[in-house]
Order: C-alpha cells, then sequence, then structure tokens
C-alpha cells in the first residue's frame, strides 16, 4: 500500500497549536489524524495527538507549552498526547527511540508525564534522558538534574536522583544507582551549539544495572 506524504507547509494551527519545532536536521514528520506530513521549517507547529517522527540520521528539538524542550533522537517516534496548558500538565508517550527532555517548572505548578509502555514518569521540574525499544523494549533512563518518580506497571515507584539511572522490562524497575557515564551524555538542547550524542546508552548501562538487575 502506497503512504500518504504530504508537505507540512506554512498551514497554520494557532486555534490548537500546543508545540513547535525550535530545529531540524533530516527527516522529520508528524502524523495527524493518519495521514503523514513532512514537517519542512523550523517552527511549523505540534497539536494534540500530534506523533512526531524522526528517521536515520536525523534529530529535532520540540517546545511543548513553553515549558518542556525535547532534543528527539534519530529512529524515534513520541505521540504528543495531551499537552493542555490550562491544566497545567504535559503528557507524552515515547513509542520507540531515545529523548532528552527539559522540563522548566517556575512556578512549581505544572506537571509532566512521560510514558512508554513499560513506565510512568512523573515530573515536576528537570533534566532527564530515557531510551526505549531499540533492542529488548527495555526502558533505560538517567536524570542530569532534578528528580524523576518512576512507576513501573505493577505500581512500585522509584525515585530517580541527579545522576542515577534505572532500567525497567515488563516485571521490575532496577535499583538506582550513580552512573558517573551520565556526565558524557550531550546534554545540550540549545539549537546553536553542538548536539550529537555519541554515548550508546545500551552500551553505557549494561555493566553496572544488570549486575544488579539480574
Amino acid at each position: 500500500m502506497t503512504k500518504l506524504f504530504i508537505l507540512l507547509s506554512l498551514i497554520s494551527f494557532y486555534s490548537e497549536a500546543k508545540g513547535h519545532f525550535k530545529y531540524l536536521k533530516g527527516n522529520v514528520s508528524i502524523i495527524r489524524n493518519g495521514k503523514t506530513f513532512k514537517v519542512i521549517k523550523k517552527n511549523n507547529q505540534i497539536i494534540e495527538k500530534d506523533l512526531i517522527r524522526v528517521g536515520q540520521d536525523s534529530l529535532a528539538i520540540v517546545k511543548i507549552n513553553e515549558r518542556v524542550t525535547i532534543k528527539v533522537e534519530a529512529n524515534s517516534q513520541l505521540l504528543v498526547e495531551n499537552p493542555k496548558s490550562q491544566k497545567n500538565e504535559t503528557s507524552l508517550l515515547m513509542q520507540t527511540g531515545a529523548v532528552f527532555v527539559d522540563f522548566l517548572n517556575k512556578d512549581k505548578k505544572a506537571k509532566l508525564n512521560f510514558k512508554t509502555r513499560q513506565a510512568v514518569m512523573g515530573i515536576r521540574g528537570t533534566r532527564f534522558f530515557v531510551s526505549y525499544g531499540r533492542n529488548d523494549k527495555d526502558t533505560w533512563m538517567c536524570v542530569e538534574s532534578g528528580v524523576v518518580e518512576v512507576k513501573d506497571r505493577s505500581g512500585k515507584k522509584v525515585s530517580v536522583k541527579k545522576g542515577e539511572g534505572v532500567k525497567l522490562d515488563s516485571k521490575k524497575v532496577s535499583k538506582p544507582q550513580y552512573l558517573p557515564w551520565t556526565a558524557k551524555l550531550n546534554w545540550n538542547l540549545d539549537p546553536k551549539k553542538n548536539l550529537e550524542n555519541k554515548v550508546k546508552i545500551e552500551e553505557a548501562y549494561n555493566d553496572p544495572l544488570d549486575q544488579e538487575y539480574d
């Protein structure tokens, strides 16, 4: 079946807009109402229920509700579920890939729910990294600043602090551990600076977490 592929140009969605693209590199598209739109300009808008898809050797930085900045890595898909600013809550579902998230919460009233199929993460102001579904469908996450509360499918909650990381699968969440290599990740989200991330999350997590996790 031939896929429908339409250019997303200067069409305005001001009444529904929840975010926009700040930076584009390579093949970036949006799936909206079952149709695929290629994103060709930064500042193209993002609305509720958009699925952001970033292709191979590509990268995107998106801004949601003026509080959440996300660097979406190559081969990733991120669903904007209900970023309704009037409710001070943003909800994102990562279907596959890896993202860096910076959640600025000055008034402490906003909330970010970040989900994969393995976990729900409650955030009230922090910077963190998540990788999900590339090899074994596990979720890997680590925190650069602040605290992230991670809840697995069983309802177990774990607080992950600065410099710590955890691994989740369909059964449980690992014990948070301090991981010095997280400082080597490229946490930069400023398009004017280098955005490339060279650390492979699966390799970096393998030794310290598998020992505790198995």
